[in-house]
């Protein structure tokens, strides 16, 4: 069962204020013209902005008559700035005041979200971070309160306020940002129309019961997904709002492993399934033409791929490791003579 997510990012800004401020149309309009003619506004009021924009959310949900439609028409302004700056390549605190989990109770905001769906870097516009329980410890304090522990003991941050992956968390002991602490690791790219299905994958651990009729470009990251997650093979996984691309984030010593498996090609996998009986020759065929797979073998499947790419990726690191004993020992030997 999933758990219930709060709004940490809204908790956490409302704890950092000295007061809170209720924050009027007129306010909007003057750190509206702040944004244009300095292109940036502050933390500090980046973060009212948010809080506004979320109570005004949030009354319009208990009924329209509830909001102050003045100042709905200055987010509709500040949002259609925020837009502007975004397609000119702008970047800075204002970022923060977008989210993408909006409805039409803030259509308001639809500009900017549109401007950074279609501008924005990763950075920009990352918004889930999974982690295991052995990395989960070493996050500071202001983070770990983003994160949901699920079933798997795996730990994820799903957030829809963009930048989230920048955005400088700020404590008595210093500032954390999502990014600094990914540094620590080695980070492979994906690049993939399923990220969402490896997230998915890693955090329910359940690969099979979310893809009814599979094709190739969702038994990929399926079978991926299984062997990071039975292997221990990450620390973090980092995924955008547009889910066509995620991060990987590897201690060092087990980054060949990963890079290895990545190198197999995935028709491979299939050869391997129809030696074993597990899917017949036009089921093979089916699944290199990115066919849709009914009734398909799907966890035998993903079963005997994993266990493929284990054997084949462990003897890909032998050789490597014998390769390079052999080119040290001609080292050595040359430097004697």
């Amino acid at each position: 069962m999933k758990p219930k997510i709060p709004d940490a990012f809204a908790i956490y800004i409302k704890d950092q204020m000295s007061e809170y401020k209720n924050l009027d149309a007129n306010t909007i309009y003057q750190l509206m013209q702040k944004l244009e003619t300095q292109d940036d506004i502050s933390l500090e009021e980046a973060n009212e902005i948010c809080l506004i924009e979320n109570l005004q959310s949030t009354a319009f949900v208990s009924g329209p008559s509830k909001c102050d439609d003045e100042l709905v028409k200055a987010l509709s302004s500040w949002y259609q700035v925020v837009a502007d700056k975004i397609e000119r390549g702008k970047r800075g605190n204002f970022i923060f005041t977008v989210r993408f989990n909006s409805g039409l109770h803030d259509k308001y905001m639809s500009p900017a979200q549109k401007a950074i769906k279609k501008h924005g870097s990763f950075e920009d516009l990352c918004n889930i971070v999974l982690v295991n329980e052995k990395t989960y410890p070493s996050l500071s304090l202001p983070l770990k309160n983003f994160f949901i522990k699920y079933e798997t003991n795996l730990y994820a941050m799903e957030n829809f306020r963009a930048g989230i992956y920048y955005y400088p968390f700020k404590t008595k002991t210093g500032t954390y940002t999502f990014s600094q602490f990914m540094k620590k690791f080695r980070s492979i790219e994906i690049v993939t129309q399923s990220a969402i299905k490896i997230f998915t994958a890693l955090k329910s651990g359940k690969t099979w019961e979310e893809m009814w009729t599979p094709v190739q470009d969702e038994l990929k990251p399926c079978v991926l997904a299984t062997f990071l997650r039975r292997k221990d093979l990450y620390s973090a996984v980092v995924v955008d709002i547009r889910a066509n691309k995620f991060l990987i984030f590897i201690n060092k010593e087990r980054l060949p492993i990963v890079k290895a498996a990545l190198e197999i090609p995935f028709e491979n996998l299939v050869k391997n399934a129809l030696s074993h009986g597990i899917i017949d020759k036009y089921i093979a065929q089916d699944i290199m033409e990115n066919r849709t797979l009914l009734c398909f073998p799907i966890e035998e499947f993903v079963d005997a791929s994993v266990e493929y790419l284990d054997k084949v990726t462990e003897k890909k690191i032998e050789w490597q490791a014998a390769q390079k004993a052999v080119e040290r020992e001609e080292r050595w030997l040359e430097e004697i003579r």
